[in-house]
């Protein structure tokens, strides 16, 4: 998110919050059950930055969460960008929560960081990341490092790292995108881990506001696509 964040930035300001309880920031007041109880959060950070009305992107639980604040607060997005937004059935959320999240509990024998360093590493690879093979290798260009920041990011959010991304996996229906009635543009890249389901998402019936755009280059090709949905006065009234 940073570089994407600084390719923004010679174009517009940028503002990147943490969620409540990721990052170095604390956790909300009470225990969030479900995506619209970041709203909240998301409408004090505008008002604290007088920000009236605003661009949002955001990709996979950060698009959620735009999806949900649009919904909420229609007044307050001009425009949402977002990428890795999925529709999901019944079953297969069902199968995510009883396999996706490991108990990252402390042990005595360390076991629990081999868990989420394995976690990590395999959600580089493929979605979902329980089904990626033990032997398979890191992508190009995905350096160990970044499997290093994951995990880094992880142990930060604690226990309870899993809140937010189970409110996500929730969210992820099209009865959501389909009721948006702000312009939003969503990215589908070639090289994305869950593009089937972003597909799948695409595939249903949706408002003259709501549109799809593909994207089959690589990650510069997709950063430039991106700013152009963000940015470019042609998208402005979708």
């Amino acid at each position: 998110m940073e570089r994407l964040g600084y390719f923004l930035a010679d174009a517009s300001e940028v503002y990147a919050p943490d969620l409540p309880g990721y990052g170095l920031s604390a956790p909300l007041a009470q225990k969030p059950q479900q995506m619209s109880d970041y709203v909240p959060f998301l409408l004090d950070f505008l008002k604290k930055k007088r920000l009236e009305r605003v661009r949002l992107y955001g990709t996979a639980t950060g698009c959620q969460l735009a999806i949900a604040f649009a919904l909420a607060f229609p007044e307050k997005v001009e425009r949402l960008v977002g990428e890795n937004a999925c529709h999901f059935e019944d079953a297969e959320r069902a199968e995510l929560f009883r396999t996706y999240f490991p108990d990252l509990r402390p042990r005595a024998d360390g076991s629990h960081l081999l868990s989420l360093w394995t976690m990590c590493y395999k959600t580089c690879i493929g979605f979902p990341w329980t089904s990626v093979p033990d032997e398979a290798p890191l992508p190009a260009g995905v350096p160990l490092a970044q499997v290093q920041a994951m995990a880094r990011d992880t142990l930060l959010a604690g226990e309870s790292y899993d809140i937010a991304y189970r409110a996500a996996f929730e969210h992820e229906r099209a009865e959501y995108v389909q009721a948006l009635r702000v312009p939003a543009t969503f990215v589908i890249w070639q090289h994305s881990i869950v593009r089937p389901y972003v597909e799948r998402l695409a595939s249903f019936p949706m408002p003259p506001n709501v549109r799809f755009l593909r994207c089959e280059g690589d990650l510069n090709e997709r950063y430039s696509l991106l700013k152009y949905a963000l940015l470019s006065p042609q998208t402005a009234n979708l």
